[in-house]
């Protein structure tokens, strides 16, 4: 581990061989697109309930909810990615 990511005395603190960096690129921009996607999803569908403002039953109820609007989001990012994203402007509403 010392080799990958060494001790540097002038900076008193660890940090990764630029050839490290570079060997797991790939898994940070992997990680780094799943979480754009999730994190998407996640913040349209909070959206989405506060637009809708329907008190439910139960916190499962609207846990239940959430997740199935989540879960259309990410069905279609799946299918679709970013295509039929835009914006409306407030005239068209």
């Amino acid at each position: 581990m010392e080799e990958l990511v060494p001790f540097h005395k002038e900076l008193d603190s660890y940090s990764p061989t630029f050839d490290y960096e570079n060997q797991m690129q790939p898994v940070i921009d992997e990680n780094d697109e799943d979480v754009f996607w999730n994190e998407l999803s996640r913040r349209l569908a909070n959206r989405d309930m506060a637009k809708e403002g329907k008190e439910y039953p139960t916190k499962d109820d609207a846990m239940m909810k959430f997740f199935e609007i989540e879960g259309e989001y990410e069905k279609e990012f799946i299918e679709r990615g970013i295509s039929n994203l835009g914006l409306v402007s407030p005239e068209k509403k």
